[in-house]
C-alpha cells in the first residue's frame, strides 16, 4: 500500500515539473534548449517535508545534468503555493545556465553560495521573470540584494564581484551571512565530487558523459545558443515587446574576453568523435532491431572543432606581480579551459615564468597536469620587466622542433616592459591587470585584454586557506 502510494505520488510530482517545465518553454522558447537539457529525478527524504521544511531547501539540488527533490515536496508546495515550484525550478536552471556549480572547486564555499544565490535571484527580479512568479519573500528578498549590491559597489550583482566582497571583508560579511536563507532555493552538495582534486564529475541520464564533455562545458554551449536565441527574440519582437530576458552575453565580461581571446588562437581541427549532431537514432535503431546486431548507419567518427594544441603562456613574475595575482590569474585560466574544451586532449602547452629573463618553463601535457601546477606552483623571480627574451625563447623552441603547430603567445603582465622591435611569427596577446600603472600601448601585432586587478587577485584558490592555517 505505502509503494502504491508512493507511486502515486512520483506520477503526480512528475506530471506538475512537465507542466512548470512546459509553461516555462511556452512563454519563454528561447530557454528550451537549456530547459530540456534538465530532466526531474525523484528522490524521497525519510525525515519527510515538515523537516525539510526547516532547511528552507527541502533537499532540492542539481549536479549540472538532472535537478533533484523529493516528490513529496513538489506535490504539497504547488498545491500550497505553485510559483514557488516555478521559482525554484528557475533558481536551479539559471545557476546552470551562470555556470555556478562549474566553478565550486578551489573557492570558499559559503561566499561562493550566497554569491551565485544573491546573483540568480537578482537576475530573476531585473528581468521580469520574479514578477512572473511573485513569492511573499520578494520584499525582503529585494531589499537584501540592494545592500549587497551598495556593499558590492555593483548594481549588475554578478557572483564573482559579490564572492570578491565576502571574502575580502569577512566581517562585514556576517550580516549577509545571516541573511542568507531568504536567497537560498537548494542545496549545492551535488557541486562538489568526491575525489581527491574535488573537480566536477557527473554523469548525465544515461549513465554516460554527453559526447565526453563535462557538464560544465556542455552548460557553455548551452548559454552560448540560449543568448543566441534570445538576441533573436529581441530582434523580431523589438525592445518595447514587455518580454523578460535576461542577459548572458555580460557575464562575467572579464572572463568572456578573455576566452574569446583564447579561441582567436583556436584553429578548425578534425578530431576522432562521436558527432551526436549527425547522428540519425531511428535509422539506428530500426537496424539493430531489423538484423538484430546491424544498425543501418554508424555514427559519424570525425566533427571539425576549434581546437588548440601548441600554445604558450607567459606569466610576468616580476615584483609587481606576485602571489596571489599569480595563483588567481592560473586558476582562471584553468577554468576557462576546462570549461570551453578550448585544448585537445592531448595537448603541448608551455608556460613560461618571467621577469626580465626566462626563468621556468614548464611544458603541460594534460588537464590533470595542469591542474597539478596551478595548485603547487612555485613562483620564480621579482626583477624588472623585459617582453624580448620571451618572443626569443619561443622562437628558438620553434627552430629546434618543440612545436608542429604553434597556435600563439599568451603574456599575462601587470608591468610596462619591453617590446620586440619586429614581429614574431606567431600570434600574440598581451593580458595586463587594470592596478595603479597605466596600461601601455602594445604594437599592431598583438592584441591585449585588461582584467581587474581585484578580481583576479581573488581567484586565489589557497589564499584564504593559507591564512586559515597561520591561524
Amino acid at each position: 500500500m505505502k509503494k502504491d502510494r508512493e507511486q502515486q505520488e512520483e506520477k503526480l510530482a512528475s506530471e506538475i515539473m512537465k507542466y512548470v517545465r512546459d509553461s516555462v518553454a511556452a512563454q519563454h522558447p528561447y530557454l528550451n534548449r537549456a530547459l530540456f537539457r534538465m530532466p526531474v529525478k525523484f528522490r524521497n527524504d525519510t525525515r519527510g517535508v515538515a523537516a525539510l521544511k526547516k532547511e528552507n531547501t527541502f533537499g532540492l539540488a542539481t549536479e549540472g545534468t538532472q535537478i533533484i527533490l523529493p516528490a513529496a515536496w513538489a506535490v504539497e508546495t504547488f498545491a500550497r503555493d505553485e510559483t514557488r515550484v516555478f521559482r525554484t525550478y528557475l533558481h536551479m536552471l539559471f545557476h546552470c545556465l551562470y555556470l555556478h556549480p562549474f566553478q565550486y572547486s578551489m573557492l570558499d564555499l559559503p561566499a561562493w553560495d550566497l554569491a551565485s544565490d544573491a546573483a540568480v535571484e537578482s537576475r530573476l527580479f531585473s528581468n521580469g521573470l520574479a514578477a512572473q512568479w511573485p513569492l511573499e519573500s520578494d520584499e525582503a528578498e529585494k531589499a537584501l540584494l540592494a545592500d549587497l549590491a551598495s556593499a558590492a559597489g555593483d548594481d549588475d550583482l554578478q557572483a564573482e564581484r559579490i564572492y570578491h566582497e565576502l571574502v575580502r571583508k569577512p566581517e562585514e560579511a556576517k550580516r549577509f551571512y545571516d541573511q542568507s536563507a531568504l536567497l537560498r532555493r537548494d542545496l549545492h552538495y551535488l557541486w562538489l565530487s568526491e575525489d581527491k582534486n574535488v573537480r566536477i564529475r557527473y554523469t548525465n541520464r544515461a549513465g554516460m558523459q554527453s559526447e565526453n564533455m563535462e557538464p560544465g562545458k556542455q552548460w557553455n554551449e548551452v548559454r552560448s545558443k540560449v543568448a543566441m536565441l534570445q538576441d533573436a527574440a529581441k530582434s523580431r519582437h523589438g525592445k518595447g515587446s514587455g518580454g523578460a530576458h535576461f542577459s548572458l552575453r555580460n557575464l562575467y565580461p572579464d572572463d568572456r574576453m578573455y576566452r574569446d581571446l583564447l579561441v582567436r588562437f583556436a584553429k578548425m581541427t578534425e578530431e576522432v568523435h562521436v558527432n551526436m549532431d549527425e547522428f540519425d537514432y531511428i535509422y539506428y535503431t530500426y537496424g539493430m532491431s531489423l538484423y538484430g546486431n546491424i544498425p543501418l548507419i554508424e555514427p559519424l567518427e570525425y566533427r571539425e572543432t576549434l581546437k588548440i594544441r601548441d600554445f604558450v603562456i607567459a606569466i610576468d613574475t616580476s615584483g609587481s606581480c606576485q602571489g596571489s595575482v599569480v595563483r588567481g590569474f592560473l586558476h582562471r585560466t584553468y577554468s576557462i579551459i576546462r570549461n570551453s574544451d578550448i585544448f585537445t586532449q592531448r595537448m603541448n602547452l608551455h608556460i613560461l615564468q618571467c621577469d626580465c629573463a626566462v626563468l621556468q618553463d614548464r611544458k603541460i601535457t594534460s588537464l590533470e597536469e595542469l591542474d597539478d601546477y596551478c595548485r603547487d606552483i612555485q613562483i620564480q623571480g621579482a626583477g624588472g620587466t623585459d617582453f624580448r627574451p620571451v618572443f626569443d625563447y619561443v622562437e628558438e623552441l620553434k627552430r629546434k622542433g618543440e612545436f608542429t603547430d604553434l597556435r600563439g603567445l599568451l603574456y599575462f603582465t601587470d608591468g610596462i616592459g619591453t617590446f620586440p622591435e619586429n614581429a614574431p611569427s606567431f600570434q600574440t596577446g598581451f593580458v595586463f591587470l587594470k592596478g595603479k600603472q597605466e596600461i601601455p600601448e602594445i604594437p599592431s601585432w598583438a592584441v591585449k585584454v585588461v582584467l581587474n586587478r581585484d578580481t583576479v587577485e581573488q581567484d586565489d584558490p589557497g589564499q584564504k586557506r593559507q591564512e586559515e592555517n597561520t591561524h
